[in-house]
């Protein structure tokens, strides 16, 4: 009899929201290394957001500041104009109120993730350090792959549940400063990431609105740049196709691996990936619209930019998304629960 070592597709009986496993002196040190101190005052502003950085990733409260909700109802409205007019009946797209109430903004906080990496840990205590690492690779990738950068051979569980940027779960600097070199080729969390560089869907176009990328190096030191791999599903496939490996009943390898999760080759695999009715990840999961959006505030020159993808990431998880939103004070979510229905209601 064989055991895949991993997130095995079972259910539990009892979740756990603590998860903790033994603090041993090299995650005391890389835990208060990661963890930093967070501007109180700025966060409380961003709603819970950590604004700090690591050696690889700053959180998403820096993007918030100008990618989140505009007090003056000008930026991130849908149908906006230029020059710009105030919009407070507008519809507000704001990429960073939409994805904090996803299940990638709460993969860390995810409390069935962390009982079950608990659970497996305690079937596999030998295995214990690679689990984690593993695990933590997708849930919790700001602060797995700032450790990894600094030298550092895992990353506990323990380190991700006490390192605000880690605790930011799958955040825009993830997605957005994910190398192209290699994309869709590396999976099971494999990823590489550019230091000081922000990819995105625009600036492509020969006659396309140029990338005005003086606000953003300005604010957080980061270059905005065209990166046609963020409108691919192989941006996706790092971590939506996960391969395990197996060991016996006593712990010890067979030389087998399981497939966890293959989402990405099932898309490479269906009618979606080419032809008539060719469909990207993000088409399904980040909906475009053809408003007019001005994607920055605190810029009145900026000019809107058109089509807009909706930062919703749903799939078809409703029971997580309500045990999120029936435990945001205990779990430390920096959604409100309004935040969760609509998500909710989006994926419904």
């Amino acid at each position: 009899m064989t055991r895949p070592v991993g997130i095995l597709l079972i259910l539990l009986a009892v979740v756990s929201t603590s998860a903790l496993v033994t603090l041993t002196a090299s995650d005391a040190q890389r835990a208060t290394y990661h963890h930093g101190l967070e501007g109180a005052v700025y966060r409380d502003m961003l709603g819970g957001l950590p604004d700090t950085l690591n050696s690889l990733f700053q959180g998403s409260g820096k993007c918030a500041g100008c990618h989140g909700e505009d007090p003056n109802e000008l930026a991130s409205i849908a149908g906006q104009t230029f020059p710009m007019e105030p919009m407070p009946d507008g519809w507000d797209v704001n990429v960073t109120d939409d994805w904090r109430s996803s299940i990638m903004a709460n993969s860390t906080k995810d409390p069935f993730w962390r009982a079950k990496v608990r659970h497996e840990v305690i079937t596999n205590p030998g295995h214990a350090a690679g689990l984690e690492d593993k695990c933590t690779s997708c849930h919790a990738p700001v602060g797995h792959f700032a450790a990894h950068h600094d030298g550092a051979e895992y990353y506990s569980l323990l380190e991700s549940l006490t390192d605000s940027l880690a605790l930011d779960g799958v955040s825009c600097a993830v997605c957005h400063q994910q190398d192209a070199e290699g994309i869709g080729t590396r999976f099971s969390g494999e990823m590489t990431f550019v230091e000081d560089t922000i990819y995105g869907q625009y600036g492509g176009g020969k006659d396309e609105y140029p990338i005005q990328w003086q606000p953003m190096f300005n604010f957080v030191g980061l270059m905005p740049v065209y990166g046609d791999h963020m409108a691919k599903s192989e941006s996706c496939a790092a971590c939506h196709s996960l391969v395990t490996s197996s060991v016996d009943l006593e712990g010890e390898y067979t030389g087998a691996t399981v497939i966890e999760q293959a989402t990405y080759h099932e898309w490479v695999n269906s009618v979606y990936e080419s032809g008539p009715e060719q469909q990207e990840c993000q088409g399904c999961h980040m909906p475009q619209i053809d408003d007019p959006v001005t994607i920055a505030s605190g810029y009145a020159w900026l000019q809107p930019r058109s089509q807009y993808s909706l930062h919703y990431f749903v799939g078809s998880n409703t029971h997580m998304l309500r045990m999120l939103r029936n435990n945001v004070d205990s779990l430390g979510l920096s959604a409100t629960e309004s935040q969760f229905d609509s998500t909710i209601a989006r994926t419904l």
